[in-house]
């Protein structure tokens, strides 16, 4: 069995799961996630967007398609390696 190195391996494994959504409007951001995140056997879900999302609307959405207990944050700024990502 080969050794999962890096974090894009591990999201590709079974171990870890990874989705993805941008945009300005929460209801379609939480709907891609939800949608990305659907027959995940997961237990654990981090949550990392934009202080301008309703973190509650994205929270009740991905609740009601997973039992995972859900842990999120939100950001005021964003790391990158060059220019900002958002504004």
């Amino acid at each position: 069995m080969a050794a999962v190195t890096g974090l894009s391996a591990l999201a590709r494994s079974s171990l870890c799961r990874q989705a993805y959504a941008a945009g300005h409007r929460t209801e379609e951001v939480a709907r891609r996630l939800a949608e990305q995140l659907e027959g995940a056997d997961s237990s654990l879900l981090l949550l990392f967007a934009h202080h301008r999302l309703d973190l509650g609307l994205i929270a009740d959405t991905l609740a009601r398609s997973s039992d995972a207990q859900l842990v999120g944050c939100s950001t005021t700024g964003v790391i990158s390696s060059g220019r900002p990502l958002a504004e």
